[in-house]
């Protein structure tokens, strides 16, 4: 049940959705890893029902064809490439929203291992970060979501109003 509209991609978000196969086989060729899915699986929480993700792509090594992780694709704009961090190999930094989105996948998936792919001003490709799981962290993103799903979802009752962007698109459909 959906109470706010979905809104039409922007062009960027358009970009995404187009170059997201071509990210990950660029993925695939730089590492020499095998990627495999296409971005519209979604997975359940085995403990959790109404827990869900909807990882982009897995990472199998290549010999053994061993599933060894999950995979974050991401088409930044040259506008956003500063919140990636500094131009050198491992010395970018994830931004938190995809720091956060990563540790939920690998929480609700139970892989451990998540690599971050942004293809940064549709040149320059970042495919040497990979993220181990923080159990802590994923506990605690699982309590903030389970007392707003119990407080809004369960209910249907929107949160209050507060300036968000979210809040805005609410209001819009109003």
């Amino acid at each position: 049940r959906g109470i706010v509209a979905r809104e039409e991609d922007s062009d960027l978000m358009e970009a995404g959705r187009f170059l997201e196969p071509a990210i990950a086989a660029w993925f695939a060729e730089r590492t020499g890893y095998r990627v495999r899915g296409d971005g519209r699986l979604v997975v359940r929480h085995p403990a959790e029902p109404w827990i869900f993700a909807s990882p982009d792509r897995f990472v199998y090594d290549a010999s053994s064809g061993d599933l060894l992780g999950g995979l974050e694709i991401k088409n930044v704009s040259t506008w956003r490439a500063e919140a990636w961090g500094g131009p050198e190999p491992d010395t970018y930094d994830i931004p938190e929203p995809y720091y956060y989105q990563i540790q939920w996948c690998m929480g609700v998936t139970g892989l451990r291992r998540w690599w971050a792919a942004p293809l940064i001003g549709g040149n320059r490709p970042r495919f040497d970060h990979v993220l181990g799981f923080d159990e802590r962290f994923f506990a605690d993103l699982v309590s903030i979501a389970r007392v707003f799903w119990l407080r809004h979802v369960v209910p249907g009752v929107a949160p209050a109003v507060d300036g968000s962007a979210s809040s805005a698109a609410y209001l819009r459909c109003r």
